[in-house]
């Protein structure tokens, strides 16, 4: 049971970090860019 729940908080970080690195690339495009340049990656 240990096991599944460590396997939950890393993934669980690893979603975050995926989505404050989008919010990190999103402030340094132009608003108009930013759903092209998201849906590119």
């Amino acid at each position: 049971m240990e096991e599944y729940s460590w396997l939950l908080v890393t993934s669980a970080l690893v979603f975050m970090m995926q989505a404050g690195f989008l919010c990190l690339e999103s402030g340094r495009i132009r608003s108009k860019n930013s759903i092209k340049e998201h849906t590119n990656k």
